[in-house]
């Protein structure tokens, strides 16, 4: 039985430090959607005041290649089956 108690425990520690890690993951991409948010915001400002049908190129242009250039971070959520003592 106390075997199986550090058993859980350890398992408690190693999903608990992999949920920070994805905490932190998380976090970067979020501030790097914001910094693209605003490269987007000031593209369709700039692209304004130029001629309607190229600012649309323009900002379709932007969203594109800020789109290819996202990081790529698969977050997964485990679900631990437990045996009925």
């Amino acid at each position: 039985m106390a075997a199986e108690i550090h058993e859980l425990n350890q398992k408690g520690f190693h999903i608990q430090k992999e949920n920070v890690e994805l905490g932190k993951k998380l976090s970067i991409a979020h501030e790097h959607k914001i910094e693209l948010q605003k490269k987007l915001s000031g593209a369709m400002r700039s692209s304004g005041q130029q001629a309607s049908g190229s600012s649309s190129k323009a900002a379709a242009g932007l969203l594109l290649s800020t789109r290819v250039r996202e990081p790529n971070i698969d977050l997964e959520l485990r679900q631990q089956e437990h045996e009925d003592e």
